[in-house]
């Protein structure tokens, strides 16, 4: 679970002990001593050697080379990985990297003689061939070559082994200095060595090795040694022509050691044997555990540094004052409910708020605590260096010995970074806090944003103990009322049998037990949450309908609590409403659970019986919405093929029925109920966090409901202020009530023109049938009836055009033939230019009219080629069924339509009443006589209700007694509702209460 942890700390041990920031950078990346990091980079830059063992009758066939980098092709396998050199199996054979060890050579040398036996082609540079054969020889390894000059060279190679004549030349084959080149050994002649000569001893008798004959060392000069000092360095240097023969023995255990290695690196490569630990046993390299576990590093630091953070607070040490703070550090913990991505989320978003403009490096370390039964230990190392990057750092970074120098606010090219003011001033304490809290809100907005439910809280016990009990959460308040662990530390941790680590246990244990009883209240909560949400839901539609029903849809306008309330009101139902869709419900974790359960055919065939009924009753009713709604022929097409397509449905239902029964009886089974409904129960519980928000909004829309009615009846009684005065005996006048009805009028009125305006709208969007054919007949043509359209408007203007040049050059002809022809001694160019000028225009006009023609012609064509492509019966089938989807996706702006016009008529049904009444009050103020109301009938009652009841009384009076009148004010107000404006203005000035 999430757990809150945040720690700063300096550049010193708790004794005051100064601690290398180097050393401690090594620490968090687990780097230098504490751990190897550059072996995968050596591995990446690592090249082919070129040097390639294959199979024997492979060796006369061309190969394609591989690349010298790594990695190369997908066919590539890396069959042994080493800083010392790494071997792959590729297309081509068994190939190592350049620079190899001899042991890694040797490794190849056996992989490749267990993979394709005991012959090889070898192929590749000489050196390298030379290596490979010298790597065998060294552990004497049975193999033979396909090429014979390889062979004989390393069968020679074999016998030198054998027989001690190997010593002539070195590892690169050639002769030693002072060899002769033609392979015979030379005597190395001292001149004070004196030998005799060797007699063949008798065969009866036992030889003796007769030991050469040297002067002692007589005067002590060397008392370690025998032999006189010149004798020894002549002994030494004979030595080196001579190998030393006893080394040979050891060769076999090298080569039964190399020949298991092989085998077991073939085993795990082929997935035989399951993978052990790395093999670098012949290159010496020891397995190195990372110490603490470090899973990610990542830094930000300066250009010199290198990507480095060693070397970046190796120059703090370097170069930063003696009493200055080198670094600081900050460590938190990261939730285990998060991955590598989260927990990185939660890191670079503090990074931004605090240390943006530091310079740091931080290492993400994942261990198991000794105390956490098995729980993982995810946390952060940050370390920083306390001098902020200043302008002149980002436009030119100052080198080392200059960055930790003392900042120089004049000159500051002459010093170092300034150190950030908040690691140093008396207000570093406040700032801390402000982290501690920060860290926490990151870290439960990340766990929010991945759908945990998981919270931090960076306050003590005793604070949240006290807030919870503020805010009446009592259940929390329980849990919370407990005592803060003690640290106890590493060493004191790892002892199981200390009292202070069994009492931490017991109490840790205990603490569990009250957390897990506390989830099952919160569980029961959640699974009755869908009935309590539909009581609230219900009673939000029946407060906003009182509202609307008596007139207060406005009234924020005089009452801004009303308004806001209003506003919270309907934030809190939109909010409910979109938490259900996504919510699990208990039928879709039925759902849900039988996916786990039952086998996929069955699984298919509940589902597509599911889906047969909802499709069913979604054709009903569109069916039901075209029939009352349209008569065209268009709309009768649709209603046919909707039938029949209700009627396909059926029959698929009817087939499959028998098979869906078989299931179902399956599914009655008591085990397998237990089962389904554990399941599900299980599904529910892992969508807890929704499920508490779900809970949670169900109890503020309660609230906020409950608060909205009660500002209603207090706006309600403030429009009638004369009701409150607390008389038992309340008399009303007509003005009073009448007062009441004009309001009442002028309310419904405007939620009647606001609602009647917003079902336009609606309207306008609902697809008819013969939009819905018009659009299902492009699809089908692809548009080509869109472009033809769209041609034939064009036409139209064009047409247009044409009729208006038409009779520009009807009056130009005209004002040209007005014109005097002008005489043959008359200046005649502005007659012909005008002359040419119309029968330009008229021959422009002609061609135009000619296109215009071919164009008609066309788009006829066109026309009638689109009607010969729908006539056919599979067009006429596909628009009619791409019609009937098209109509059933609008099917739900339908039925908000239908919703609308029902609350219209409602409203315009609660209109008509109220004008009845305001007619009758209009009647009773001709008499001018008061209304009096009893005292057992005020009582009980509200006062907007006992006001409409009078008026109630007054209409039946009225049809009575005073029917025509009555009759003919509401026949006036039904027929001109505008001039109820000046009966609500004459109402207003007629105020009294």
């Amino acid at each position: 679970m999430a757990s809150y942890h945040f720690t700063i700390k300096v550049d010193q041990k708790p004794d005051k002990t100064t601690i290398s920031a180097a050393t401690h950078a090594d620490y968090i990346n687990r780097d230098g001593s504490f751990q190897n990091i550059d072996f995968k980079r050596e591995i990446e830059a690592q090249l082919l050697s070129g040097c390639i063992l294959r199979p024997a009758h492979l060796s006369a066939k061309a190969y394609k080379p591989s690349p010298l980098s790594l990695p190369r092709n997908k066919d590539a396998k890396f069959l042994y990985k080493s800083i010392y050199g790494s071997i792959l199996e590729t297309a081509n054979g068994i190939e190592y990297t350049d620079g190899a060890s001899d042991e890694t050579k040797q490794i190849a040398l056996a992989l490749a003689k267990h993979r394709y036996g005991d012959k090889l082609a070898l192929t590749g540079p000489l050196s390298e061939i030379s290596s490979i054969l010298r790597a065998g020889q060294s552990m004497d390894y049975p193999v033979e070559f396909a090429s014979n000059a390889i062979n004989s060279n390393y069968q020679r190679l074999l016998e030198e082994n054998h027989y001690g004549t190997d010593y002539k030349r070195g590892r690169t084959g050639k002769s030693h200095q002072g060899e002769p080149a033609n392979g015979t050994a030379q005597a190395v002649h001292f001149p004070h060595l004196e030998s005799t000569p060797r007699k063949r001893p008798s065969a009866k008798r036992t030889p003796l090795r007769t030991l050469l004959q040297r002067n002692l060392d007589e005067n002590h000069r060397n008392s370690g040694m025998l032999l006189q000092i010149n004798h020894a360095i002549g002994m030494e240097q004979s030595g080196t022509l001579c190998p030393d023969t006893m080394r040979r023995d050891f060769r076999w255990g090298t080569r039964r050691k190399v020949d298991d290695i092989a085998a077991r690196i073939l085993a795990q490569a082929d997935g035989i044997t399951p993978a052990s630990n790395h093999v670098d046993y012949i290159n010496r390299r020891n397995a190195f555990a990372p110490k603490g576990g470090c899973i990610y590093t990542h830094h930000h630091l300066p250009n010199w540094a290198k990507d480095n953070p060693k070397t970046f607070f190796q120059a703090a040490d370097k170069y930063e004052r003696a009493n200055g703070t080198r670094y600081r550090e900050i460590e938190f913990a990261l939730p285990n409910e998060l991955n590598m991505s989260g927990q990185k989320e939660i890191i670079d978003t503090f990074i931004e708020h605090h240390l943006e403009n530091h310079y740091y490096a931080y290492a993400i370390h994942d261990k198991i605590g000794v105390m956490s039964n098995g729980e993982h230990n995810t946390h952060v190392h940050i370390m920083f260096s306390e001098r902020e990057i200043d302008d002149l750092e980002r436009l030119s970074e100052r080198p080392a010995e200059l960055f930790f120098h003392r900042a120089n606010s004049k000159h500051p090219e002459r010093g170092g970074c300034p150190k950030a003011v908040k690691w140093n001033d008396k207000n570093r304490a406040k700032y801390l806090c402000e982290m501690r809290r920060d860290f926490a809100e990151i870290q439960n907005a990340v766990l929010q944003k991945h759908g945990i439910d998981a919270f931090v809280d960076h306050r003590s016990l005793k604070a949240q103990y006290k807030d919870a009990l503020r805010k009446g959460n009592i259940d929390a308040a329980l849990l919370l009322n407990r005592l803060p662990e003690n640290h106890l530390g590493p060493a004191l941790a790892a002892d199981k049998n200390n009292p202070k680590v069994i009492d931490l246990m017991e109490y840790r244990a205990y603490k569990f037990k009250r957390s897990s009883l506390a989830h099952m209240i919160d569980q029961l909560k959640l699974e009755h949450a869908a009935d309590f949400a539909q009581k609230s839901k219900d009673n939000y539609h029946k407060t906003l309908a009182d509202q609307e029903l008596h007139g207060l849809a406005d009234a924020g306008k005089s009452t801004p609590d009303l308004s806001v309330l209003k506003e919270h009101v309907s934030k809190d139902y939109q909010s409910l409403v979109a938490i259900e869709k996504i919510l699990i419900t208990k039928e879709k974790a039925m759902e849900l659970a039988m996916e786990h359960i039952l086998p996929t055919p069955e699984l298919t065939i509940i589902q597509a019986q599911k889906k047969l009924t909802q499709k069913q009753d979604e054709l009903k009713a569109l069916r039901t919405s075209l029939l009352e709604t349209n008569d065209s022929a268009a709309s009768d097409e649709i209603v046919q093929t909707i039938t029949d397509d209700i009627l396909h449905q059926k029959e698929l239902a009817e087939y499959i029925a028998p098979k869906v029964q078989e299931v179902e009886e399956k599914l009655s089974n008591p085990k397998v109920q237990k089962q389904l409904n554990d399941i599900a129960k299980d599904i529910i519980r892992a969508d807890k966090f929704q499920q508490r928000e779900y809970w949670n909004l169900i109890q503020k829309l309660n609230q906020d409901t409950q608060l909205l009615q009660d500002e209603m009846d207090k706006a309600i009684i403030r429009h009638v202020d004369a009701f409150l005065a607390g008389e038992s005996d309340i008399t009303f006048s007509a003005k009073d009530i009448k007062h009441y009805l004009d309001r009442e009028v002028h309310s419904l009125k405007k939620t009647i023109q606001v609602k009647s305006a917003d079902l336009e709208q609606l309207k306008k969007r609902l697809i008819t049938p013969e939009r819905a054919n018009l659009i299902a007949r492009s699809r089908y043509l692809k548009g080509a009836d869109k472009a033809l359209r769209q041609d034939i408007r064009n036409l139209q203007k064009e047409t247009e055009r044409i009729a208006i040049a038409q009779k520009e050059y009807e009056n130009a002809k005209g004002r040209f033939a007005a014109l005097p022809k002008p005489k043959w001694y008359q200046h005649s160019k502005n007659y012909n230019d005008e002359a040419a000028r119309v029968w330009a225009m008229g021959e422009a006009l002609e061609e135009r009219q000619q296109n215009l023609s071919c164009q008609h012609e066309q788009l006829n064509e066109r026309q009638i080629q689109l009607e010969k492509q729908c006539s056919t019966p599979k067009a006429k089938s596909y628009i009619r069924q791409t019609a009937t989807k098209i109509l059933h996706k609008d099917l739900s702006n339908v039925t908000k339509a239908r919703k609308m016009e029902t609350s219209l008529q409602k409203l315009q049904s609660r209109l008509g009443d109220v004008l009845t009444m305001q007619a009758a009050v209009k009647a009773e103020l001709l008499l001018e006589r008061p209304l009096n109301l009893h005292k057992e009938y005020a009582s009980g009652s509200s006062s907007r209700r006992r006001m409409e009841d009078i008026a109630h009384s007054m209409v039946i009076s009225n049809r009575h007694i005073r029917g025509g009148l009555a009759v003919s004010l509401h026949h006036q107000d039904s027929h001109d509702l505008v001039a109820m404006n000046e009966t609500e203005r004459e109402a207003e000035s007629e105020i009294t209460i």
